[in-house]
């Protein structure tokens, strides 16, 4: 028997869930009832930063974001480990249980979100000799969910050696002569089923997959169809898949044996209810109410998402005693992209979900202007077609961020040196390195890109921590320095969130 005992980690006071036997299984249950937390604690059976991604802590504060009482305990052939967070890290009781998790049984544990997380081949390797066709079976899969033939020459490229690497291309002929598309023009649902399709090709016998609601990017007949590959594929390799969603198509394909309803009975005593109705979990979630978050917000790629996300959180705190808006931003590709799914998003969501685009600044400062110089009038149209509905960020973020820190070195990196609490860090030496200072692009946006990308990798491997949380610690200070005075964020925000 295999189990993991959740006690007072965010919105969960107790929480006891027994991991089920091979197969695909539905978890729901009402916002606020545990689904991430509980994937977090699953994740972390095959990935030890699990806990840093998922339980955000605040520098230098002791009553925000607070973890001191929590713990999670995984219990496997009558032995027990239980991780509870210090200072800095979350840290295993007893000491030689430490590798306990091994013991749980699944050589991989792969967590897959709704994100637009892939790979893209640069120009040094689109060339037809390293251009190779993709796998018939994976091109099936493909075909089959999506319901698209334009996936049947679905081809790729290796950008680095093992499994993992590949970046996919599709080919369009003109003048008979091939023409590619990169992973950088496929939509967002696209880009999760290629991962998904990817990694469970690759995935070891028996493992785990966790999939955290990615059918937000899909319409609901693909959403279905995706339900029968992840059947077929976990029978084949023996998985164990558990998918969180609050998808009625999803719940309705469900067996009463496969759902897992996760259930308040009051003051965050949460209990994994199992063998119930399709039409009762549907009933308990109050499906036609919460089946998609109040707020989502579209944006070109990550490190735009850890911007807006510490815009909003920063917002919150200014709405006092106010319930906060229940919001997720979802990377989609380049900003025509984004405008693009933004047009086309009333055909997966109801009007009861409120959509925005919040774009890099420089498509306000340039794109835009160079558009209507060029008069490329359908670009525009969209625009005008959206008005109100697409925002900007207040910079391009690796280059705002690089450009505010080069402003007052000094001040700036003595600031963010302090973030790292428990770490001593001088991110001024990083700057002063010789190959930070050879980092040089004709192109100021490039040039703060690869600047910002070699600073957070060499603080990362200086604190051990991971490269997202550096990146994050940078939006923090960013995001604190731009609205030291909230009426901005204010005037930004509340329209949107005061409007529903």
């Amino acid at each position: 028997m295999r189990k993991i005992h959740i006690s007072k980690v965010k919105n969960i006071e107790s929480l006891e869930f027994e991991i089920p036997d091979p197969g695909v299984y539905v978890l729901t249950g009402a916002n606020g009832s545990g689904k991430t937390t509980l994937l977090a604690a699953l994740h972390r059976i095959g990935y030890r930063n699990a806990f840093a991604d998922f339980f955000k802590t605040t520098p230098n504060e002791t009553k925000l974001d607070f973890f001191g009482e929590s713990s999670i305990t995984y219990e496997v052939s009558d032995k027990k480990v239980v991780y509870n967070y210090g200072n800095t890290r979350w840290a295993p009781t007893p000491k030689s249980n430490s590798k306990l998790l091994k013991e749980f049984g699944f050589p991989d544990v792969k967590f897959i979100a709704a994100d637009s997380n892939r790979i893209e081949a640069t120009k040094d390797e689109l060339k037809p000799t390293r251009i190779k066709a993709a796998e018939q079976n994976v091109i099936y899969d493909i075909v089959r969910i999506l319901g698209s033939s334009k996936f049947k020459d679905l081809r790729y490229v290796n950008t680095k050696r093992g499994a993992g690497n590949r970046a996919y291309l599709l080919v369009k002929k003109h003048r008979n002569k091939n023409l590619y598309f990169s992973e950088k023009n496929f939509s967002l649902g696209e880009l999760c089923i290629l991962r998904l399709v990817t990694i469970l090709k690759e995935i070891s016998y028996q493992s785990m997959v966790l999939i955290d609601e990615i059918e937000m990017a899909l319409h609901p007949k693909a959403q279905s169809a995706l339900f029968n590959y992840l059947l077929r594929v976990a029978k084949d390799k023996k998985l164990t898949v558990i998918f969180s969603t609050h998808s009625s198509s999803l719940i309705k394909r469900a067996s009463r044996n496969r759902i897992l309803l996760l259930k308040d009975y009051g003051d965050g005593h949460i209990k994994c209810e199992r063998n119930v109705y399709p039409a009762q979990a549907l009933g308990d979630i109050a499906y036609d109410d919460e089946i998609n978050p109040d707020f989502l917000f579209f944006v070109e790629d990550y490190r735009g998402k850890i911007l807006l996300e510490q815009m909003i959180s920063e917002y919150k705190t200014t709405m006092s005693h106010q319930i906060p808006p229940y919001f997720k931003v979802v990377p989609v590709g380049g900003f025509k992209d984004t405008i693009e799914f933004l047009t086309n998003s009333s055909q997966i969501f109801s009007d009861s979900v409120k959509r925005y685009a919040f774009l890099d600044k420089d498509v306000e400062d340039e794109s835009i202007k160079e558009a209507r110089e060029n008069e490329k009038y359908k670009f525009l149209q969209k625009v005008k077609e959206n008005r109100g509905k697409i925002k900007y960020l207040p910079c391009t973020p690796e280059q705002g961020i690089m450009e505010m820190i080069h402003e007052d070195e000094i001040w700036h990196c003595r600031e963010i040196n302090n973030m790292f609490e428990n770490n001593v860090i001088d991110i001024s030496q990083v700057l002063d390195e010789d190959e930070y200072i050879s980092i040089s692009s004709d192109k100021p946006r490039k040039k703060a890109k690869k600047q910002f990308e070699h600073l957070t990798s060499e603080i990362a491997k200086r604190t051990g921590l991971s490269i997202d949380d550096c990146e994050k610690k940078f939006a923090l200070h960013y995001v604190s320095q731009t609205y030291k005075e909230k009426s901005s964020l204010c005037a930004l925000f509340g329209p949107i969130f005061q409007a529903r």
